[in-house]
């Protein structure tokens, strides 16, 4: 009995002590924006909108391939923006940056897959697998409104990327 009120003594004002020592708070992680957007002075992060509505084009041909080019439209007020398209097998991506001159910089990431037939061991093309080799490009350019701007050739494909600012909708 005396070992425990003894013990009890002894724990109790340690657990008082050690709740009432201060604790170091972890710093909230900084929240840095992605490559390519400016900061504006005097704010940690640049706004992650536009003053307008922006649709930016992509169009892949390739020569030699029945059917249309494939192409890729998207409309954003952001300054970033994806498109993961898997019945094409293309990703498309990147950021926007308004300038003081009007141009837009775009730095973007463009990824796609082609289908490669192997065939098995002694056996005729038809009888083997699909596999699928993967393809990527990154890179930044400036265009002004209106502007088409081809920016990959590789072997019968190409890639060529365009900018339209929008009108705002009228409310009715």
């Amino acid at each position: 009995m005396k070992l425990t009120l003894l013990s009890l003594l002894l724990v109790v004002p340690t657990l008082l002590i050690a709740q009432s020592i201060p604790r170091p708070v972890a710093a909230a992680p900084q929240v840095l924006p992605p490559p390519g957007l400016p900061i504006a002075p005097g704010y940690s992060a640049a706004p992650t909108t536009l003053p307008d509505n922006y649709q930016i084009t992509l169009i892949l041909t390739e020569k030699g391939k029945d059917g249309d080019p494939l192409e890729i439209s998207l409309v954003v007020a952001s300054r970033t923006f994806t498109a993961v398209l898997a019945d094409s097998g293309v990703n498309f991506g990147g950021d926007l940056t308004l300038e003081e001159s009007g141009a837009l910089l775009v730095n973007y990431n463009l990824g796609w897959e082609t289908p490669v037939t192997t065939p098995k061991a002694n056996q005729p093309p038809q009888i083997g697998g699909t596999q699928y080799m993967s393809s990527r490009t990154t890179g930044s350019v400036r265009l002004k409104d209106g502007e088409e701007l081809q920016i990959l050739r590789a072997g019968t494909r190409t890639a060529k990327l365009s900018i339209r600012k929008l009108p705002l909708a009228k409310s009715k």
